[in-house]
């Protein structure tokens, strides 16, 4: 009996080694150097939980959502040029680009909700595999990392600079933004950051929020939380506006929450706007 407690540490850490060698393992990385990271599926509180957004955020929502995969990070400009040396993409915005997101390692922006579909259907052709955009109700369960009724990925601890990418006064102190009035920060970065400067959430992905708004699959819809799809909710069946979802470098504290939703033209390109991808987890792993 003397050697109980220790037989049961033991097991313990078996299991939990176990555990985490199982999500290593499911999680890959695709030809174009993407980290594709195995998101286990379950049950959550979809919108706002806080009482702090907009009517299109109520009601929260249960949400029960399969397993999936999603990039760990939004798309960089090193993997968007290899799109577009190997593809028939008419988009050419790199002098837009150089100046909000400079490097390799940096976020694509002035892409489209089209130019973001016509990447995944090219890199679907080239691997074998089925590439898409993520639902908002993937991108939120997976944003939160697990924290529920939490305002942002890591807490409710409003951001200050060193969790993500918001409102930076060198930008917005000369320009008197009227968005950051008050709450700009010295995060040193004007514009955007790279894909992977700040700490990942708990599901290691980085910039859930912050740095660049990111394209989901759904149509926009204000209302459509009152619909209450509690099942692998796929967004309205048509619509004018498709969703976009995290706040971005030129977005203050409340616009960064978790539960944040917005809508845009399909054909619209600005310069705090990006993408990642996801994956269906029924996908070949290879």
């Amino acid at each position: 009996m003397r050697n109980w407690p220790r037989i049961l540490v033991i097991a313990l850490l078996i299991i939990s080694f176990g555990s985490a060698h199982h999500l290593y393992a499911q999680s890959f990385k695709n030809s174009v150097g993407m980290n594709m990271v195995f998101i286990e599926g379950g049950t959550f509180l979809m919108g706002d939980q806080c009482n702090m957004g907009g009517s299109d955020e109520k009601p929260a929502h249960k949400v029960e959502l399969a397993s999936f995969f999603l990039s760990d990070t939004v798309v960089t400009n090193a993997q968007w040029e290899k799109f577009c040396k190997s593809s028939s993409a008419e988009w050419n915005e790199w002098e837009k680009v150089k100046k909000y997101s400079p490097e390799k390692g940096y976020p694509i922006v002035f892409v489209s909700w089209q130019d973001a579909k016509e990447f995944c259907e090219w890199l679907s052709e080239n691997e074998g595999r089925k590439y898409r955009l993520p639902t908002e109700a993937e991108w939120e369960y997976a944003a939160r990392g697990n924290l529920q009724a939490k305002l942002y990925p890591w807490g409710d601890t409003p951001p200050d600079g060193t969790q993500c990418n918001f409102a930076d006064k060198k930008e917005y102190g000369k320009e008197k933004d009227i968005w950051a009035a008050g709450l700009a920060i010295d995060d040193g970065y004007s514009y955007c950051a790279q894909a992977k400067e700040y700490a990942p959430n708990n599901y290691g992905l980085y910039h859930m929020v912050g740095n660049v708004l990111q394209w989901c699959s759904d149509w926009y819809s204000p209302v459509y939380y009152k619909e209450a799809i509690a099942k692998n909710p796929q967004g309205p069946a048509t619509g004018k506006l498709r969703v976009l979802r995290g706040g971005a470098w030129c977005f203050p504290p409340l616009m960064l929450r978790s539960s944040g939703r917005f809508g845009l033209s399909v054909s619209i390109r600005k310069e705090f706007i990006g993408f990642r991808i996801a994956m269906d987890s029924e996908q070949d792993k290879k």
